[in-house]
C-alpha cells in the first residue's frame, strides 16, 4: 500500500521522504508490523515542530492517532456532533438544500480525504461559498456531524474526532448574533431545534477574555465555543505564543467571512496543526473583485441555486438593458454653492470635491423615503399591480404586500448621526405622509466607536445617541420581522456607518441608499445587494396549511404567493458624484455569475490530485503607526543635535517600537533608513505638503426630476392608476411626466440641523494635531492658527471662520469634518510647525531649514 502526500507537504520534501523510507514504509513505532500510511512530525507542530525531512516519520494511523492530546478512553464519550445510524443527530430532511447538498452531502462525497488523519489533510481553508441566506450559520455543525458520522461508521465508534467547535468572527455583533442561534438565549433563537433540525441545542459559550483561552478544563463545559479572532493575536498583531495548543483544543474551526483579516485568518490555519478549518461565506474576493487563491472550494451555492431550490432571492440580473431597474441614480439640473459673495450656480455634480458635501446625501435620502412612500401605496392596490418578476415560477401569484425597510449607507459617524436625525425631523413634520405607526423612524448603527466618541465636547446624552443601539432581533429596524407587527415601536430607516456587511439579514430591506463613494466589490455584494436580497413570500405558510393525503386539485392550488416585481427586485440608490453605477454593475454581475468568478480558486478536487499544495509560511503584518514614525524621527533629530557625529542605532528603536515583531522591527529599519537617506521622502510620508483641496460648499441641489420610462411607469400604476392606460399613449406622455415631477418636488427636506459649531471642530483636528506630535512640539497656541488658516483654504474663503460667518452652517462643517479631509488638514499642519520651526527636532531629522517667525 503506497503512502499518499500530506496536502501541506512540499513536493521537493515529499520526494525526499520516499527516498528515505520508500513507497510503503513500516511504521516507525516501537513493536509495529504494520505498513505506515501517515506522516507523523517527531516533534509536533504544535510545539514549534518543522516540516522538514529530519523531523518527519512514517507511522500508521493508530499509532499516529495515540499521538493526540487526549487520552484513549476519552474518545468512548458521546458527544453533541456524533450522528449514529441508530440514533442520528440532526434530521437531515430538515435541512436546507445548501444545508444538505453542499454542507452534509460534499463532506460525505470526499469521505476518503476526510477520513485520512486530519494532520495530513490541514492547514487549508476549506471554504464553502454559499449566497447570502442559504444557511451559511447552521453549515458548521452540519459539517462536523457529517465528519463524526464518517470516522464512527468506518474507524470505529471511539476513534479521536469533534468533540468541540471553534468559530470565529470578525467584529462583537456578529459573534453575539451567532451564539444567540445557536444557544437560544439572549435575544435569539435556538435554530437547530426551531427548524426541527435536532431535538436538543448545543451548550454553547462566548470567548471574550484572554484568561479563557488556556483554562482548557472549562473548554469542555461547552460544544460550541464563538470568539472574534482578534482575540488570538496580541495587541501588537502577533499571535499568541500557545496559539498552536489553544487551537488544539479545537478539532473544527469554523471562520465567518474569513476574506475579514485574512493576515489572521492565514495564521490561524497555519497554527491549527491538529485541527481542519473551514469557511463560510459569499465573497472569497479581495476589494477589486480577485478570487483569493489561499482558500480551497469545497462547496459553491449561488443565485441561481437558491432561486431554482428555495425560491429565497429577490430579482436582480446582469442583462443588458436591465440595471437601470435595479439602480437609481439621482442627478441635478443645478446647484447653489456658497462663496464669500453669496452663490454660485453649477450643473456639474461630478466635479472635485462636490461628493464631500451633505446635500448630495441628503438628495439620497429623499429618493430612498420618495421610493418607501410610493411603495406603501401598493398595499392597497397590489391587484392593480400584478406583475410578478422574471425569476419567479410560471402561476405565482404577486398579491402579497409587506413595509419596505430600507437603509442609508455613509460613510462619516458624526454626519450619519444628523442625517438620521434629518430624517426623524423629515418625519415628525408630515406625520400625514409618514405616520409613526406604520415604523416610519430611523436609527443609526456604525462599527467606529471611538471616532464617534472623540469629540470632547459632545454631552453623556449626545454620545449614548451616537452609540446608537445593540443590532439584535429586538432592534427597532428588526422588529417588523421578529414581530410580524408594524407600529411605532418599529423603525423603518437605518442610517449604516461601517457595519451591516454581513450578519444583518432583515428580508423586508427592499432598498439601499448609497450616500458615499463605495469601498469595494466585497462592500457592494455585501450590503448594497446582500443586505436586501432575501425575499419574501407565503411559500411555507401555505406548506403548513396543505393537509397531506387530500386530492391533486389541493396540490396544484399549493401556488407561491410572492410581493409584485417592485417590492421582489433589489433597489440601490445613489447619486452620480460618487460615481457608484458601474461598480454596482459590477456587484450586480458577481451575484448573477459567482461561479465563473471563483474559477481561479483551486478546488478540493486539485488538492486530491496533488496538483496544489498550500501555503504555510504567512507573515504577520506588524503596523507601524503615524504617531510612532513621528516618535521615532523626533529621537533621531534629538540625536543629530546633540551628538552629530553618533552613529544612528537602528537596533535601538527595534527594542522601543518593535514590540517584538520581526515584520515590524523590519519596517522601523526601514523607516529610519528613510528619515537618515531619505529625509524628504520620510516627511512627505507622514505629512501632506501639497497645496490644501479646495471643496466647494454646496448649499442646495435642484433635482433632475425627469422620469425613465421605468419611473413614470411605477408612479402611474401606483399613484395614478385610473391613467394607467395612457402610459402607451404618446399625447398622454407630458400630462402624465408633469404629474410625476409634482410629485417629486413636493418633497420638502426643511432646515438641515448643525452637525457642530466651526470653534468645536477647530478644537477638535488641533487637539489631534497636538496629540500626534507629542513632545516634539514647543508651540501648542501656533497649532490652533494653523488649524483655522487650513479650514479656510479648504473652504475657499479668505474670511474669518467664526460661529456667526455663512460658514457656520452643516454643509460646510460636513465637509471639515469628513476623516479624508480631516486627515490632509492634521498632515498640512503638521507640516507648517515643521517649516516655521515649532519641531526642531523633526526639522532637523528631515533636514528642513526652518522659516524665521
Amino acid at each position: 500500500m503506497a503512502m499518499n502526500k500530506p496536502s501541506w507537504l512540499k513536493s521537493e520534501t515529499w520526494t525526499k521522504f520516499i527516498a528515505k523510507y520508500g513507497n510503503s514504509p513500516q511504521c516507525k513505532w516501537e513493536g509495529c508490523n504494520k505498513l505506515a500510511d501517515t506522516v507523523d512530525h517527531i516533534v509536533a507542530r504544535r510545539n514549534g515542530g518543522s516540516d522538514e525531512i529530519e523531523n518527519l516519520q512514517p507511522l500508521c494511523r493508530e499509532h499516529n492517532s495515540k499521538k493526540g492530546i487526549k487520552p484513549d478512553e476519552y474518545w468512548s464519550k458521546q458527544f453533541f456532533f456524533d450522528h449514529p445510524i441508530d440514533h442520528p443527530r440532526i434530521n437531515l430532511e430538515k435541512l436546507r438544500t445548501a444545508q444538505r447538498r453542499e454542507g452534509w452531502d460534499r463532506v460525505i462525497d470526499y469521505k476518503d480525504w476526510f477520513l485520512r488523519p486530519w494532520n495530513q489533510i490541514n492547514r487549508i481553508i476549506y471554504g464553502n461559498f454559499w449566497i447570502v441566506g442559504a444557511g451559511k450559520t447552521l453549515a458548521p455543525v452540519v459539517q462536523a456531524c457529517a465528519l463524526n458520522y464518517l470516522i464512527q461508521r468506518d474507524l470505529g465508534k471511539s476513534h479521536p474526532r469533534i468533540n468541540r467547535i471553534l468559530i470565529l468572527t470578525k467584529e462583537l455583533a456578529i459573534r453575539d448574533q451567532i451564539a444567540n442561534s445557536f444557544s437560544g438565549e439572549g435575544e435569539g433563537a435556538n435554530d437547530l431545534v426551531k427548524y426541527g433540525i435536532s431535538s436538543d441545542a448545543p451548550r454553547v459559550g462566548i470567548l471574550s477574555e484572554g484568561s479563557q483561552l488556556i483554562d482548557f478544563p472549562s473548554l469542555e463545559r461547552c460544544d460550541i465555543w464563538v470568539a472574534c479572532i482578534q482575540q488570538f493575536f496580541e495587541t501588537n498583531n502577533n499571535p499568541r505564543k500557545n496559539l498552536s495548543e489553544i487551537l488544539a483544543q479545537f478539532p473544527f474551526i469554523a471562520i465567518d467571512e474569513p476574506h475579514h483579516a485574512l493576515n489572521q485568518v492565514l495564521n490561524i490555519v497555519q497554527k491549527a496543526v491538529d485541527s481542519l478549518v473551514f469557511g463560510y461565506t459569499g465573497t472569497p474576493i479581495e476589494a477589486d473583485g480577485q478570487a483569493l487563491s489561499q482558500f480551497t472550494s469545497l462547496s459553491v451555492y449561488d443565485y441561481d441555486d437558491a432561486n431554482e431550490n428555495d425560491r429565497s432571492m429577490k430579482y436582480v440580473s446582469d442583462k443588458d438593458g436591465e440595471y437601470k431597474y435595479f439602480i437609481e441614480e439621482v442627478g441635478i439640473t443645478k446647484a447653489e454653492l456658497i462663496n464669500d459673495d453669496g452663490f454660485l450656480e453649477t450643473d456639474d455634480a461630478t466635479q472635485e470635491g462636490y461628493d464631500k458635501n451633505l446635500r448630495p446625501q441628503l438628495s439620497v435620502v429623499q429618493a430612498v423615503l420618495t421610493y418607501m412612500e410610493s411603495c406603501d401605496k401598493i398595499e392597497q392596490k397590489t391587484s392593480l399591480i400584478s406583475e410578478i418578476a422574471p425569476h419567479r415560477p410560471e402561476g405565482s401569484k404577486a398579491e402579497l404586500w409587506y413595509p419596505v425597510h430600507s437603509m442609508i449607507v455613509v460613510d462619516s459617524v458624526q454626519i450619519g448621526r444628523k442625517i438620521c436625525e434629518k430624517i426623524n425631523q423629515i418625519f415628525e413634520s408630515n406625520r400625514r405622509k409618514f405616520p409613526k405607526d406604520k415604523g416610519y423612524s430611523a436609527e443609526i448603527i456604525h462599527s467606529n466607536l471611538a471616532e464617534a466618541l472623540e469629540d470632547k465636547n459632545l454631552k453623556r446624552d449626545e454620545k449614548n445617541y451616537i452609540k446608537g443601539k445593540k443590532m439584535s432581533p429586538k432592534h427597532p429596524w428588526m422588529l417588523y420581522q421578529q414581530m410580524g407587527i408594524i407600529d411605532e415601536n418599529c423603525s423603518r430607516v437605518l442610517v449604516v456607518i461601517g457595519m451591516a456587511r454581513e450578519g444583518v439579514s432583515n428580508r423586508y430591506c427592499g432598498c439601499i441608499g448609497y450616500a458615499c463613494k463605495s469601498e469595494s466589490l466585497i462592500e457592494l455584494v455585501q450590503r448594497a445587494i446582500g443586505r436586501q436580497i432575501r425575499s419574501y413570500d407565503q411559500k411555507e405558510q401555505l406548506k403548513k396549511q396543505f393537509k397531506p393525503g387530500e386530492t391533486d386539485l389541493d396540490l396544484e392550488c399549493i401556488t407561491l404567493f410572492t410581493p409584485p416585481k417592485r417590492l421582489d427586485s433589489v433597489k440601490i440608490i445613489t447619486h452620480e458624484t460618487y460615481g457608484n453605477v458601474n461598480d454596482i454593475r459590477r456587484a450586480i454581475s458577481y451575484i448573477c455569475n459567482m461561479r465563473d468568478h471563483l474559477e481561479a480558486i483551486p478546488t478540493i478536487e486539485q488538492l486530491i490530485e496533488g496538483e496544489i499544495t498550500p501555503g504555510v509560511d504567512i507573515p504577520i503584518q506588524g503596523i507601524l503607526k503615524t504617531k510612532e514614525k513621528i516618535e521615532i524621527a523626533g529621537d533621531i533629530g534629538k540625536t543629530k543635535q546633540t551628538n552629530p557625529n553618533q552613529p544612528i542605532n537602528t537596533g535601538k528603536y527595534q527594542d522601543n517600537w518593535g514590540d517584538n515583531n520581526s515584520d515590524k522591527r523590519q519596517k522601523i529599519s526601514e523607516w529610519v533608513g528613510k528619515v537618515v537617506d531619505n529625509p524628504e521622502d520620510a516627511e512627505r510620508e507622514i505629512n501632506y505638503t501639497e497645496t490644501l483641496p479646495e471643496i466647494p460648499v454646496v448649499w442646495d441641489e435642484k433635482l433632475d426630476s425627469q422620469p425613465s420610462r421605468e419611473q413614470l411607469t411605477q408612479y402611474i400604476k401606483t399613484h395614478e392608476p385610473d391613467l394607467s392606460n395612457q402610459l402607451d399613449n404618446p399625447s398622454s406622455q407630458i400630462v402624465l411626466e408633469r404629474l410625476y415631477i409634482r410629485w417629486i418636488e413636493n418633497f420638502d427636506l426643511g432646515h438641515i440641523p448643525n452637525i457642530s459649531k466651526l470653534s468645536d471642530i477647530r478644537k477638535s483636528i488641533a487637539s489631534k494635531v497636538i496629540s500626534s506630535l507629542g513632545k516634539n512640539l514647543d508651540n501648542r497656541n501656533k497649532v490652533y492658527e494653523l488649524v483655522g488658516s487650513a479650514m479656510k483654504q479648504v473652504l475657499g474663503t479668505n474670511k474669518p471662520l467664526k460661529d456667526d460667518s455663512r460658514y457656520n452652517c452643516p454643509q460646510a462643517q460636513a465637509i471639515l469634518t469628513r476623516k479624508d479631509v480631516t486627515q490632509k488638514i492634521i498632515g498640512w499642519v503638521r507640516h507648517q510647525l515643521i517649516i516655521k520651526g515649532y519641531c526642531p527636532n523633526l526639522a532637523v531629522a528631515f533636514e528642513i531649514e526652518t522659516e524665521e517667525n
